[in-house]
């Protein structure tokens, strides 16, 4: 439980980003659960056919993805989704961190990461269950390609959006 997002990218230093030149973003839009900085220069890829939300650096190597998830929030609903998740992000996973209860910035849940293989490369996955209230959950995916040569634009923007990540209700 001590564990937090700043063991899981490793100590966090403060964005050199400033909030000014990111945008507020909400998710989900209607209703929202919680609400982000979307880091200046990031794509947006708006909602899916299945209502999840894309949005990545400009190189392509840090993106995170939220799919909501009509039941609330549990180990066991995590535990369930986990094996999915680290199969649709790569080949070959190998668990990091253990799926743990997690808490920050007034979000509760949990979380795992797990380092895989995507188009060859190699990449660092964090999976975050968080809890949405009202029998809703969001599912947080945040993956590293190659995240121990990211740029620091990149690694800052990551900072800055992990950091920024808030509930927005309870």
């Amino acid at each position: 439980m001590k564990k937090t997002l700043r063991t899981i990218f490793g100590f966090i230093a403060i964005a050199l980003i400033s909030t000014a030149s990111a945008k507020e973003k909400f998710y989900p839009e209607q209703d929202p659960v919680l609400k982000y900085d979307l880091p200046a220069g990031w794509s947006y890829d708006g909602k899916d056919k299945n209502g999840s939300v894309t949005i990545g650096s400009e190189s392509e190597r840090v993106v995170a993805n939220f799919t909501a998830i009509p039941k609330n929030a549990s180990m066991e609903l995590f535990k369930e989704l986990f094996p999915d998740v680290t199969k649709l992000w790569g080949k070959n996973p190998r668990i990091l961190e253990k799926p743990s209860p997690e808490a920050w910035n007034g979000l509760k849940g949990y979380s795992a990461t797990f380092a895989t293989t995507i188009e060859g490369k190699q990449s660092k996955c964090l999976v975050a269950l968080l809890n949405g209230g009202n029998g809703q959950s969001i599912l947080l995916n945040v993956i590293l390609v190659q995240p121990d040569s990211l740029s620091k634009k990149d690694s800052n923007a990551r900072d800055h959006f992990v950091n920024s990540l808030k509930v927005e209700r309870n």
